[in-house]
């Protein structure tokens, strides 16, 4: 079973409405926050693309204070409730951006998580090119997605997708499927599954830029 949300994490959410509160609590469990960590430099400047209410972009913050991390999404109403949890941390910033046109800044890594299939085959592959260019050679892009396997975790995707973003086309895909689109654009990847203790069916893509 996985841990509860951190009390750190949690208390930073503790002036919003019971609905966040939920949300936030119900994402940590959906998702391989922990493991995400872990693979990234303790470092430097990591970008949480498409960070919502901020809760990785805080997660990684608070595990190390030498990292200075930027959380960007394209919802005023999410930048506004993460931009809530700062206080006078300085190693966390979050900025409203579009994520079709922003400038990736000067850092040691990038992260998404749970966002590539809320997007156009388009825009998805526009937005990954777009990283690899403005990396450094090596530098480091970690992305969590849905895989269809196992596949009663991938129907609860599916169910609980559909559920918070009913008016959304959704587009999951497999793993041989983003595997073709990282290769295409020239990332370096490992695949690892991470869906163990997790109810959904998580795949984190590790991409080096050559």
């Amino acid at each position: 079973m996985k841990e509860k949300i951190p009390t750190e994490v949690k208390k930073l959410y503790h002036k919003n409405n019971l609905k966040t509160k939920l949300y936030i609590i119900l994402r940590w469990r959906l998702c391989p926050f922990e493991k995400i960590e872990s693979l990234l430099p303790k470092f430097g400047t990591i970008v949480d693309i498409g960070c919502g209410y901020g809760l990785l972009t805080n997660f990684l913050a608070l595990k190390s204070d030498k990292r200075s991390v930027i959380g960007i999404d394209n919802s005023f109403k999410r930048i506004k409730i993460a931009q809530t949890t700062v206080d006078k941390r300085s190693n966390i910033e979050f900025t409203l951006t579009d994520l079709r046109k922003f400038k990736l800044p000067k850092c040691q890594a990038v992260v998404m998580s749970d966002l590539l299939h809320h997007l156009s085959e388009e825009a998805i592959f526009n937005l990954l090119k777009r990283i690899y260019n403005q990396l450094n050679a090596g530098g480091l892009l970690i992305i969590e997605e849905v895989n269809n396997k196992p596949f009663w975790k991938y129907l609860s995707n599916i169910f609980i997708d559909h559920l918070l973003y009913p008016k959304q086309k959704i587009r999951f895909k497999t793993i041989n499927q983003w595997e073709k689109i990282l290769r295409e654009i020239g990332f370096i990847f490992q695949v690892f599954e991470a869906h163990q203790g997790l109810p959904l069916a998580d795949t984190i893509f590790i991409c080096t830029k050559k």
